[in-house]
């Protein structure tokens, strides 16, 4: 083979040996996604056919790198930059268990509770309880890249319960229990742990301030910088209660339209029925009940427990 092509081909090779790095490999910041194994094995593989086109080359020229000063000088700079992207690829890898993983948005971190499945299996507490929920969430979130926390609170007094925590990069620390839904928990010592449906989770909605009889005007807004708070989860609560508030007397105004005594229009009565309507979708489906109080919380970023 003749010398020029050798060149030709080791510079071709070691350009495919930098296409099958990620694409950040050379950047400070860069993370990475494979587990050890996978990385090693790349590297190695990476050595292995270098070694082989080398030999290769000294046998073309005789076995010795300076038939030509030009020959040389191509040989020590394939040599240089091989050296470097190996530096480099070591340089990521060595803490690829930490870097591999990263904070999702509030956003991501919606789109990926929702596409889970983990919330549809049935709880069996001799089988399937929530520690079941918690670690293969986590799991499953650690495959994709995304940080997760294992989280274990205690109830005092009767037994405790198993839920996920997730660091995301726009609104801070987010709990999410997923024990046959997904929900958003809300978790403070000394307070009744609680829980809402993730779509309810919103950061404007319906102002449920006013009277629930005089629910048929035109709806107003609340706008919340936080819609994780442990207020948040109170003042859902509130909206709860004002919504059954609503509808019973809602429900007494029809009896009386009905009745030829009723104070408001037809088009008052349908307003408020479409407003009613509006606050159950804003609402959910579900209103989940505390298991307990929350005493101590316990929350981890690593493998155990």
């Amino acid at each position: 083979m003749k010398l020029s092509i050798l060149i030709v081909l080791i510079v071709t090779v070691l350009m495919i040996f930098t296409s099958c790095l990620p694409a950040q490999t050379m950047t400070a910041t860069a993370t990475i996604t494979q587990d050890n194994e996978a990385l090693s094995q790349q590297l190695s593989q990476l050595q292995t056919d270098y070694d082989n086109l080398l030999a290769k080359y000294q046998a073309a020229t005789g076995g010795t790198q300076t038939t030509t000063s030009a020959a040389a000088t191509n040989l020590a700079d394939l040599q240089a930059k091989y050296d470097s992207l190996q530096t480099a690829y070591n340089n990521l890898t060595k803490n690829s268990g930490q870097t591999g993983l990263h904070d999702p948005s509030w956003t991501d971190l919606k789109e990926f509770i929702k596409s889970d499945d983990i919330d549809t299996v049935t709880y069996n507490l001799n089988t399937f309880a929530c520690s079941g929920y918690a670690i293969i969430l986590r799991d499953r979130a650690r495959k994709l890249g995304i940080r997760t926390a294992y989280v274990q609170v205690a109830f005092p007094g009767s037994a405790g319960h198993a839920l996920d925590a997730f660091q995301t990069t726009d609104k801070g620390l987010i709990y999410i229990d997923c024990t046959e839904a997904d929900k958003v928990a809300y978790v403070k010592v000394g307070q009744p742990y609680g829980t809402i449906q993730i779509d309810a989770v919103q950061e404007k909605y319906i102002d449920c301030t006013g009277a629930p009889g005089d629910f048929w005007q035109p709806l107003k807004y609340i706008e919340t910088a936080n819609p994780f708070s442990y207020d948040y989860y109170l003042d859902y609560q509130k909206r709860w209660d004002f919504s059954n508030q609503s509808v019973d007397a809602y429900n007494q105004a029809v009896d009386q339209f009905n009745s030829g005594n009723g104070q408001l229009t037809q088009a008052q009565m349908m307003a408020w029925q479409d407003n009613l309507n509006a606050l159950g979708k804003e609402l959910g489906n579900t209103a989940y009940e505390s298991p307990g109080t929350t005493g101590n919380i316990e929350i981890y970023w690593g493998d155990n427990p």
